[in-house]
């Protein structure tokens, strides 16, 4: 809901704009001599006006002592001619020189979802609850600008700004970063950090005076906060108001959260740009990506706004996920067409859905040191081209997706021979190498053709459903060497542009973000994607860190996580297969184990699992990830309930032993609290598979106790399990056990 007019010429009247969906207000105000300023956003307050004037009375400071004399407004661009002495969401050059801005309000446009002014077609298609347009200028800067301001049906906010520049000397964006207030009761930050084979481990940490800034460089950073925001002290997955923001742009990004002493609290987003990078002729327009935000009472509430949002993407798959199976782990680099083929027959007796060739099909792709850019089927390796894979593939019902790595390419291949300039790096040098590659520059013409040709032919001749797209380095002095100046701008453009060409090619492709593993998991991206590789790392105990930090902006159906082989080749650790299976469960399911090394008995287990992953897949993919809390870190309890709430799964694993609690209480929420549901350990394929009794006890077993309900059930309603929870199995370290609750 909108309140006030829906088009005002602003002069220097104060208004307010409440923006309202999806349980979430925002307000608005503005007034002709600043930039427009979010007063509040968060749980709705109601439509009555008077509520509306009271919240922007009460958000009003003081002025203190040593200050400007007048009450400072952090507009949605904070600037320095409003008083604003921290960290600047806009700056401008001309001449290479910052100038003075002084943004003031000229008209405001607003509305809600029957007439936005958003398609819903294409890859910026989103549905929008309610709207709010803001257009800005400075005349002596001469610069024209529009915020835009939306809150989403699932109750996201998100906010852009747009430069434009009216003068005849060129202007250099430097800096174009929308903010949005916390409420400062928020006291701690919540940011991610994390490595290649560990990423997005979620932190808290306290929110002090100054500035904490998480800047990613290099476009893609398994060091990257995904999210990045604020919370209250002790706030976990289900209790204490949290609220966090994403930038959605799969290059560059700027982003801090910034607490002043004189009361405020703000989050910024945007992206980060290099000295040079946007330089704007007349009429030039340069826009921000979006700033999404979301608040919740714990991390779950506030996760779950942005699943439902996301699975308003355009892009966002519509049918089952398939079950995958990634053929990197079995063979690497080692690829025939008998051993691969023999793979896929054992894939599909499994039960799997789609069949992923991995790296090593091209060129003379022999091992990470040479062929990558030369996209053409390696007759060395596969003298009658990869057609008759993948006709073998189809033929036992699977689909068959291809590895691409196209933003890259080794010195050692033939493209870079006859490209040199197509490599992304200072004129003079190549920038150092990682995993034996460079950067091929997808602004240098005819580059983002080449690369669409060749993929498509390949799609078109082949018969690929599929693609993985990885991308194994960071962009180090992204220079262009053409043009001149900094890229990654660009870069992140023409790599859209060339995703969006290959889509409307074959609207049917789909395509997995892999980024060695979870190095580039943003909004932007999954506007084009409809996967994501969770991390190179499949050890189902890192696993567990990395999925809980992934779900905090990404619902379970678009993480890809595997099966792996017994032992995992990152950490070495050597797992049972249950453990390995429910880890996975939940999320978009995949096999990366050489089963042609699996015996008939693992075989059979593995196809009960993903017997059991179609069925539950039903759930996990279209209703809510929760997580319920325990008294011990030792045992994490994830569960997946439908959205009618009917049905749901908890998997209950334990990582370590206990000191303190060997076995104890499971909470099981997310359900119809008046609802009555019946809890059971449900048989997969026998009983050692879910640790049921006779096994329990035995050597290398699940369980080593189980409560008296096991073998029968128990009954209790939703409220009850939330709130009080039954007793849990004593489950052995490094184990797990699945949970069904069904409602009566």
């Amino acid at each position: 809901m909108i309140s006030r007019s829906r088009r005002l010429d602003v002069s220097t009247r104060t208004q307010a704009w409440h923006l309202r969906a999806g349980g979430t207000s925002l307000i608005v105000d503005t007034i002709g001599q600043f930039c427009p300023r979010v007063s509040y956003w968060g749980p709705e307050v109601g439509d009555d006006p008077a509520v509306v004037e009271a919240v922007l009375e009460s958000q009003g400071l003081s002025v203190p002592s040593g200050t400007c004399d007048i009450p400072l407004r952090v507009g949605v661009l904070p600037e320095e001619s409003a008083g604003w002495l921290g960290e600047p969401g806009i700056m401008l050059t001309r001449g290479g020189r910052l100038i003075p801005v002084k943004l003031h309000t000229t008209r405001v446009e607003s509305g809600g979802a029957d007439d936005s002014p958003w398609p819903l077609d294409g890859p910026e298609g989103q549905q929008v609850g309610a709207w709010l347009w803001a257009d800005v200028t400075d005349a002596t800067a001469k610069i024209e600008g529009r915020i835009e301001i939306q809150v989403t049906p699932s109750g996201i906010v998100r906010q852009r700004a747009h430069i434009r520049n009216s003068g005849d000397e060129p202007l250099g964006v430097a800096r174009l970063v929308p903010t949005l207030p916390l409420p400062t009761t928020l006291t701690q930050i919540v940011d991610q950090a994390g490595r290649h084979l560990r990423e997005r481990q979620t932190q808290m940490h306290e929110a002090t005076i100054g500035v904490h800034h998480r800047p990613t460089r290099g476009a893609r950073n398994h060091n990257a906060s995904t999210i990045l925001g604020a919370a209250v002290a002790g706030a976990n997955a289900r209790q204490g108001r949290v609220a966090y923001g994403h930038v959605e742009w799969s290059g560059n990004v700027d982003q801090w959260v910034e607490r002043t002493p004189f009361g405020h609290l703000v989050l910024a987003g945007g992206e980060l740009l290099m000295p040079g990078e946007i330089e704007l002729a007349r009429g030039e327009t340069y826009s921000s990506p979006w700033l999404s935000a979301t608040w919740g009472d714990g991390f779950d509430a506030a996760s779950a706004k942005f699943h439902s949002y996301v699975r308003g993407f355009t892009a966002h798959p519509s049918r089952p996920r398939p079950v995958t199976l990634n053929a990197w782990e079995a063979v690497y680099f080692a690829q025939t067409f008998e051993g691969l083929s023999e793979l896929a027959r054992l894939a599909a007796e499994v039960g799997v859905e789609r069949f992923v060739l991995d790296d090593g099909w091209f060129g003379s792709r022999r091992d990470d040191r040479s062929g990558l850019g030369d996209w053409q089927v390696s007759e060395d390796v596969w003298p009658d081209g990869l057609q008759p894979l993948a006709r073998m593939v189809h033929d036992l019902g699977m689909e068959f997706g291809l590895w691409f790595e196209p933003e890259m390419l080794n010195m050692d291949s033939e493209i870079a021979r006859a490209h040199p300039e197509w490599i992304m790096g200072p004129r003079d040098r190549e920038p150092l190498e990682s995993r034996h590659q460079q950067v091929l520059n997808l602004t240098a013409p005819g580059v983002v053709d080449y690369l669409e040709d060749a993929i498509s032919r390949l799609v078109s001749e082949v018969g690929i459903d599929y693609i993985k797209w990885d991308y194994n380095r960071d962009l180090l002095e992204a220079y262009d060497r053409i043009g001149g100046g900094y890229a990654v701008h660009g870069q992140t453009v023409a790599l859209y542009a060339l995703l969006d060409r290959l889509h409307e090619r074959f609207p049917d492709l789909e395509i997995e973000s892999c980024a060695g593993g979870g190095g580039r998991v943003d909004l932007g991206i999954m506007r084009r994607a409809q996967r994501i590789w969770g991390s190179d790392c499949i050890d189902p105990l890192e696993r567990q860190i990395i999925q809980a930090g992934t779900s905090l902006l990404l619902p379970a159906e678009l993480i890809g996580s595997h099966i792996a082989s017994p032992t995992s080749h990152t950490t070495g650790r050597t797992q049972n297969l249950q453990f390995r299976c429910l880890n996975a469960q939940f999320y978009h399911l995949g096999i990366e184990w050489d089963l042609r090394r699996a015996s008939e008995v693992e075989r059979a287990e593995l196809a009960a699992w993903v017997a059991a992953h179609k069925n539950i897949r039903d759930v996990s993919h279209t209703g809510s990830l929760v997580t319920g809390l325990q008294p011990d870190d030792a045992t994490r309890v994830v569960g997946a309930v439908a959205e009618d709430g009917a049905q749901a799964y908890y998997v209950v694993i334990q990582t370590r032993t206990s000191a303190s609690r060997p076995a104890g209480i499971l909470t099981l929420p997310g359900l119809d609290p008046d609802g009555m549901y019946r809890i059971e350990a449900p048989i997969i394929a026998n009983n050692a598979v879910v640790g049921l009794p006779p096994d329990h006890g035995g050597h290398g077993s699940t369980l080593a106790g189980a409560p008296a309900w096991w073998a029968s059930g128990v009954i209790a309603s939703g409220a009850f399990l939330a709130e009080v929870g039954v007793a849990g199995p004593i489950v052995n370290p490094e184990r797990a056990v699945l949970l069904r609750a069904t409602r009566l």
